[in-house]
């Protein structure tokens, strides 16, 4: 139970860390102004949650199987600018967010834990 408990944080975090760096980027345009930039202020704000959730989330399962699920962030945000900021999606991002699904995918589901692993002798 503790690793599908700590892999929902983890999603959690993914979709915080994407939303506040989408609020960063909106707040970008409003620099020099930072402390008065509700923009960055409020990204700043997700991070901070994102991170507690993170460490709870790093708790519940593996890191080597939990920590790839974050690359789902750069899909999240590519997809999330190219409808909120009008960015575009070319060839290559595709071709990137088709490599990062699949290098995800292998290092989620390799490997058995250390403890299964048996040293012949």
């Amino acid at each position: 139970m503790g690793s599908l408990k700590g892999s929902f944080l983890i999603v959690l975090v993914t979709f915080l860390t994407s939303t506040a760096q989408i609020f960063f980027k909106k707040g970008a345009s409003l620099l020099p102004l930072i402390f008065i930039n509700w923009w960055l202020l409020f990204g700043g704000l997700i991070y901070f949650f994102a991170l507690l959730i993170f460490v709870r989330g790093l708790r519940e399962g593996e890191a080597s199987k939990l920590v790839p699920l974050l690359s789902a962030s750069y899909i999240i945000v590519a997809v999330t600018s190219s409808f909120y900021l009008g960015e575009s999606i070319s060839f290559f991002k595709i071709i990137g967010i088709v490599t990062i699904i699949f290098g995800a995918t292998l290092l989620i589901g390799s490997g058995k834990s250390a403890e299964s692993l048996e040293v012949p002798v």
